[in-house]
């Protein structure tokens, strides 16, 4: 008796699911169409892609009104915090002279606490303004720059560079990028070297 030979595994008969069908050919759906229909298709299609460019293009305006919209925003806000950082200027610079102003007080004493407490509101005002964009222009020894300085005197140092600034005789303030009240300066010139434009010029 020869031994039984292997059965060769049967093909997939798995019955197809009846509510399978052929993928949906648009292409040919769209040939197979009359004349006019076509001409129809074509037309809503042309009508739709139209509607759709239009209302992206009112997408980009509005987005455009809305950004335009902020920046008008914040530069009407800027101009109203200028003019009450202007105003309040001169405020400023009367207590920064107040405090430079030698006090003999006893450590301890009302008076000194007095100074102590002025000293504390400068710097909480200070601090405010830099909060809010608020720099000051004080520093010597850089390069003069009339649109943040102006000269009001020249000294001849040594040890400064030309054309820079010797000393600051009143600070400056600058809101952003935006100058509200240039340093008044002494700019150092070497004998010899052109004299810079002064507030006087």
């Amino acid at each position: 008796m020869s031994a039984q030979e292997p059965t060769p595994p049967k093909p997939d008969q798995s019955p197809v699911p009846e509510d399978s069908a052929p993928a949906f050919d648009a292409a040919a759906h769209v040939l197979a169409l009359e004349p006019a229909e076509r001409e129809r298709l074509w037309t809503a299609a042309g009508e739709r892609d139209l509607f759709l460019e239009r209302m992206q293009r009112m997408q980009a305006e509005m987005d455009n009104m809305r950004k335009r919209a902020e920046r008008e925003g914040a530069d009407r806000l800027r101009q109203a915090n200028a003019a009450l950082v202007t105003d309040l200027l001169p405020a400023v610079d009367a207590l920064e002279l107040a405090l430079k102003a030698k006090v003999d007080a006893a450590p301890g004493s009302p008076l000194a606490a007095f100074v102590d407490g002025m000293r504390l509101v400068e710097r909480q005002l200070l601090d405010a303004f830099r909060r809010n964009g608020l720099a000051r222009i004080d520093q010597a020894g850089v390069p003069f720059d009339p649109a943040q300085h102006a000269a009001v005197m020249s000294a001849n140092d040594p040890s400064v560079p030309d054309q820079h600034v010797a000393l600051v005789l009143q600070a400056g303030y600058r809101l952003y990028d935006r100058v509200l009240r240039p340093a008044q300066v002494s700019v150092n010139r070497r004998v010899g070297t052109a004299r810079p434009a002064t507030a006087q010029d």
